[in-house]
């Protein structure tokens, strides 16, 4: 998520802003090659992200760029943090975007690390992309940064903004299901954290009560991920359906009908904004992401109670049995992303 988040700010800097960017990265990555249609990208190659190995060549990289007149870095995940040093040195007005949360900072040590140069930062805020996020590090650290703002993404996906009855019925052709069927939709390959089994298990309560419904998630089902989740779990095939993923993503988004989020944690989703964009109603869990704040913005209905699925079932059921609410929820989504959550306009946040 963070590397295809700045890879689109890379892309709207420089067509949109007509800005001219330098990519500095650790270890580059599978995107670097896409980066280097937006970018000039120097990639350090380092072995791992727990620190900066040649620092004496880092701090020659600032020095030329400072003397090229570059004054202004954003820097993406918190092990950007690393780079803060340099920044202060050669006066660089800066921004670190926080997207983790503390399980998995203090999982590559960098609570040790990074930590300390992020609570220290002169000249420019971390920037949190959810007040849930934010939470989460107050409640686990005692110390803050001295400046901070939360700043939630915008959506990079070009939408719809319609629920598309021609994505519906490939989906049904796809998967030979009813014409009146409706499809609740998720899709991951970190099954853990994205609540894949909490999936499971909401697919079958609902189908339980109701046989015109099928759950699909896309995932690599040939993972070892997979197998220590599910092993040989045999699945109702006619109702819950657990794919391989598909490059077509957003045919999923515009023929669905609910996005089920059951994630465990998630700070602030790409698809969250996708779905609602689309008009697609999302139901997640409370106190388990940074979803709750928006979605409390659109209806209370579509945040269930932390980490029950019974409740999160009967919230499914409740948007498929009331056609108004669900109209109502549908246009309010796409309203509130096309006035508050535009691209264009979260960029200029980060830069001005």
């Amino acid at each position: 998520g963070a590397p295809l988040l700045l890879l689109n700010i890379a892309n709207t800097l420089k067509h949109k802003f007509g800005k001219n960017i330098i990519l500095l990265t650790l270890v580059g990555g599978v995107l670097q090659k896409n980066f280097e249609e937006f970018c000039t990208v120097i990639n350090l190659h380092q072995s791992s992200l727990l620190e900066i190995n040649n620092k004496k060549l880092v701090n020659e990289l600032f020095c030329v760029l400072a003397a090229k007149k570059v004054s202004f870095a954003l820097g993406n995940t918190v092990c950007s943090a690393f780079f803060v040093p340099f920044l202060e040195r050669y006066q660089f007005t800066y921004r670190i975007l926080v997207h983790e949360l503390p399980n998995v900072i203090e999982r590559f040590g960098w609570n040790k690390t990074v930590l300390p140069f992020l609570f220290n930062m002169v000249n420019g805020p971390a920037v949190y992309s959810s007040k849930y996020v934010l939470n989460a590090h107050n409640s686990t650290y005692s110390k803050q940064p001295l400046k901070l703002a939360i700043i939630s993404q915008g959506m990079f996906q070009n939408v719809q903004n319609t629920i598309n009855t021609v994505a519906k019925l490939k989906l049904i052709k796809k998967y030979d299901l009813p014409a009146n069927v409706k499809i609740i939709f998720n899709g991951s390959n970190d099954l853990f954290r994205k609540g894949a089994d909490i999936f499971y298990e909401i697919a079958k309560l609902v189908t339980s009560k109701r046989d015109d419904v099928v759950f699909i998630y896309l995932c690599d089902k040939k993972s070892l991920k997979y197998k220590l989740m599910f092993g040989s779990e045999s699945f109702d095939s006619h109702q819950i359906i657990f794919d391989e993923f598909s490059d077509d993503y957003l045919l999923y988004l515009e023929g669905s009908d609910v996005f089920a989020l059951t994630s465990r944690e998630d700070p602030f989703p790409n698809v969250l904004l996708d779905s609602l964009a689309h008009g697609l109603p999302l139901i997640a869990f409370d106190n388990c992401g940074g979803a709750p704040d928006l979605l409390r913005e659109i209806n209370e209905v579509l945040i269930a109670k932390t980490l029950d699925i019974n409740d999160f079932a009967d919230k499914i059921l409740f948007l498929l049995d009331n056609d108004v609410v669900y109209k109502n929820i549908s246009n309010r989504s796409i309203q509130l992303i096309r006035d508050n959550y535009q691209f264009d306009q979260y960029v200029s946040r980060l830069i001005l």
